[in-house]
């Protein structure tokens, strides 16, 4: 063999190599390297959700924060208004005064005034008084009047007005709300704000007799009215009086008998009346039997006789 031979050889087996090495380098694009590439495509998608979520755990995070900040807030300003309004003895005082200044300038005699606790409602916390006084009929409306204008004031529980021996003072009984410890601005006198905690208004179940007292004075003053009828005094009655009508007279009715059976025999006959054993001298109701015969029965009733028979 030659040199040129040699060469012409081995450049054929250098292009057969070349051949196989191509092949087998695309097959292992195809089956190794291409994976690869997919999963690293996989990989990258999950990467930016990874990083997306990331992002949505600090936003979530952020507002947690946030709300946890507020939440802070909010409990610091309830544990405020809590301490104040529940001032105890300190707040019951300037209540008590107020009350007393209302009372006095309405002309009424308060007896005896006391706190009946304190309780906390969604609005505001409130408390609860006890007033027992003594007032003419134009003092309580006017007490009434000033009580229902004042800020501190939240409604009446209930009410109750008796004459006394005199027919013109009454004795007057009185549960009603408050705010539980007012602002000094408060327990003035004046228009009610927009602030739901200082709003003034009546129970539903009180409010309406209430209002009836207070109707009177609703468009005049207390010295332009002139009293022309108590309407607590015991001789002057609010309802209006009815007539006696005549009543027809309840006509007396006969008991109820019935005869379920008769025991025959000559010298002591028994009769079987209401399920009850009757010898002749029984009674039912107060109808006396008086005879008994094999198919009857006689009773005495009020002067009258009364016949059951034993085919009715």
């Amino acid at each position: 063999m030659n040199r040129k031979q040699f060469f012409e050889e081995w450049k054929k087996k250098a292009i057969i190599f070349g051949s196989l090495f191509l092949v087998v380098l695309f097959l292992a694009i195809m089956f190794l390297v291409r994976p690869l590439l997919g999963n690293l495509k996989g990989t990258r998608t999950a990467l930016t959700t990874a990083e997306e979520q990331y992002e949505n755990y600090q936003i979530i995070s952020q507002r947690i924060d946030e709300y946890l900040d507020t939440r802070e807030d909010i409990e610091e300003s309830i544990d405020r208004i809590y301490t104040y309004l529940f001032r105890g003895e300190a707040g019951e005082q300037q209540v008590y005064t107020a009350i007393n200044s209302l009372a006095t300038d309405a002309g009424m005699r308060i007896r005896s005034l006391s706190s009946l606790g304190s309780a906390l409602s969604p609005v505001t916390a409130k408390r609860l008084w006890s007033m027992k006084g003594e007032a003419d009929f134009l003092s309580l409306v006017e007490f009434l009047r000033n009580i229902e204008s004042s800020r501190m004031f939240m409604g009446v529980d209930a009410i109750n007005i008796e004459s006394g021996s005199n027919p013109r003072v009454h004795h007057v009984d009185i549960t009603f709300y408050t705010v539980a410890a007012p602002s000094e601005e408060l327990l003035h006198q004046g228009d009610n704000t927009n602030n739901p905690a200082e709003m003034v208004y009546l129970p539903v179940q009180t409010s309406q007799a209430v209002a009836e007292i207070l109707a009177v004075f609703e468009d005049s003053d207390k010295e332009e009215l002139e009293l022309t009828r108590d309407p607590f005094m015991k001789h002057d009655s609010l309802l209006e009086k009815v007539e006696d009508k005549p009543v027809a007279p309840v006509v007396p009715r006969p008991p109820r008998m019935v005869l379920e059976g008769i025991a025959w025999d000559s010298k002591n006959p028994v009769a079987i009346v209401n399920g009850e054993l009757l010898e002749v001298g029984g009674t039912i109701a107060d109808a006396q039997l008086v005879n008994i015969t094999r198919n009857s029965v006689t009773f005495r009733w009020r002067g009258k006789n009364i016949n059951l028979n034993m085919d009715e």
